[in-house]
């Protein structure tokens, strides 16, 4: 058991394992062992703990294996080997003919027993370096099979050859009653899958690894084969009951996060729904309104009173409003819902579709437009074109008191992003209310101001966030306004 399978094995402890020859240096160092000293393992081999914890000379722990080490005499105690109370952990030490093997716990272990002789058998099994002792005293259970054939030559069972203490204990075993009777014998209600298992290993050599739920507690066993003689099995097992009931938890707080996202996500279809069936239905109404307001107008307005003329005015404003919020509620319903493409978009082709778009807007403005090349994204082409729209829309109404509007889209790749920018020199906004700007209604300036229907931005952040990006808004030092989106880059672009 020596070299690599020795290292596996020792490597599945939860329990640090350092072995020290006689001079006191580090000849081997499993992996809970060297998290537990928060040192790495290749620099440590070779050197001596004084070396590894300069200044710890006189701290407990350090005093303490010096002396088991110097007096041959076995140890078990709490301290540190630095001097510092955070770093105290549980040692055991065992003299070795080799030198001292020095077993480490973050907390007390449950087995405070006298330390148990290895047996021949283990001792046999698994070689020097001190293996057999650590196996025939861990906190873990370890026992060696080896196969029984019948007469004619075919595998029949496992016989057991010796267990460590843990193992002997956890099932009730007196070694001197289960030592060489056959597994049937033993646990005569065994798995059968787990019977061909370890025969398998035993036969073949190859290693197996599986989770075997016992009759005490659950236990992970990890299965491997090796040959200190023919067709001979170890198993190695670690108890795992606080490990699963921490996985049977985590798992009923996904199946709760699950249940609530689904929730979440039933009811704003629902209110989705809602509020499109709401602006649906209000639009005959209001048409209607319009209408024959229109026709009011057309026919009857001379013989209108002056207020009568004004009212009927307020009315057909107002219904024209209504019309237009309408529109945007419908196409913020549309926004949340319906399949969302994946595919990659040229953003170049995207801004010179919406700034056409809002060619009528812009008629007789005197606005600068500042377009640099943009990277190409993973994105729905459809949500894109109306984000782009809307964003550009957005910057030409708030620079229309500006008597040279500059509008600048910019964009870039960080960290398998694409970020893009709109920047302007409009009327810009207290950044203290930013965290406003995105949802729906809320609106920072009066419709005297600037006219809207407090939905365009409302509708932007839901069509990035479909996507799988994020959008942000800053008012730069200067005046003016910058809205930004990210979204997933082209991969090896």
């Amino acid at each position: 058991m020596e070299g690599t399978f020795g290292e596996r094995l020792l490597d599945r402890l939860p329990e640090g394992c350092i072995f020290l020859d006689r001079e006191g240096r580090v000849r081997y160092l499993n992996a809970a062992g060297a998290q537990h000293l928060g040192i790495p393992r290749a620099g440590a081999l070779g050197r001596t703990l004084p070396e590894l914890f300069p200044g710890g000379e006189r701290a407990m722990g350090m005093v303490l294996l010096r002396a088991c080490l110097e007096t041959g005499v076995a140890r078990h105690f709490t301290g540190s080997l630095t001097g510092r109370e955070t770093d105290r952990l549980t040692f055991t030490a065992e003299p070795e003919p080799e030198g001292m093997l020095v077993r480490t716990w973050t907390t007390r272990p449950r087995l405070r027993r006298p330390l148990a002789p290895p047996s021949q058998a283990l001792r046999r099994a698994t070689g020097s370096l001190g293996y057999h002792s650590l196996l025939a005293n861990m906190n873990s259970g370890f026992h060696l099979s080896q196969v029984v054939r019948d007469a004619e030559g075919r595998p029949v069972d496992l016989r057991l050859l010796d267990g460590n203490r843990y193992f002997m204990n956890y099932f009730g075993f007196r070694r001197e009653d289960v030592v060489g009777r056959n597994h049937l014998s033993l646990w005569p209600n065994v798995s059968r899958s787990l019977q061909e298992t370890e025969m398998a290993v035993a036969l073949t050599g190859l290693p197996a690894h599986f989770e075997f739920m016992g009759e005490l507690h659950p236990i992970a066993l990890e299965v491997f084969a090796f040959r200190p003689a023919f067709e001979t099995v170890a198993i190695f097992s670690i108890e795992i009951s606080e490990r699963k009931l921490r996985e049977r938890a985590a798992a009923a707080r996904n199946q709760a996060l699950e249940a609530r996202a689904a929730l979440l996500e039933e009811s704003v279809q629902e209110l989705d729904a809602f509020g499109s069936a709401i602006a649906h239905d209000l639009r005959a109404p209001i048409r209607h309104i319009a209408g024959f307001a229109d026709l009011l107008a057309s026919q009857e307005e001379t013989h209108l009173t002056e207020t009568g003329r004004h009212w009927l005015a307020t009315i057909r404003r107002s219904a024209g409003n209504m019309g237009h919020l309408l529109d945007h509620l419908l196409a913020l319903s549309r926004s949340g819902g319906g399949e969302t493409r994946r595919e990659r978009v040229d953003l170049d082709a995207m801004a010179a579709l919406a700034i056409d778009a809002i060619g009528p807007e812009i008629r007789d403005r005197d606005l600068v437009w500042e377009l640099t090349p943009l990277p190409p994204v993973t994105g729905d082409p459809t949500l894109l074109r109306e984000v782009l729209t809307n964003l550009l829309s957005n910057a030409v109404k708030f620079t229309r008191n500006q008597p040279q509007a500059r509008i600048r889209v910019a964009g870039r790749v960080e960290a398998g992003e694409v970020l893009v920018t709109v920047r302007d020199n409009g009327a810009g906004f207290d950044p203290r209310q930013a965290h406003r700007l995105f949802t729906v209604f809320q609106r920072l300036h009066t419709d005297q101001q600037f006219p809207g229907s407090g939905v365009g931005l409302a509708s932007i952040k839901r069509s990035i966030r479909r996507m799988g990006g994020r959008v942000w808004a800053e008012a730069p030092e200067g005046g003016g306004a910058v809205f930004g989106f990210a979204l997933p880059g082209i991969i090896n672009q």
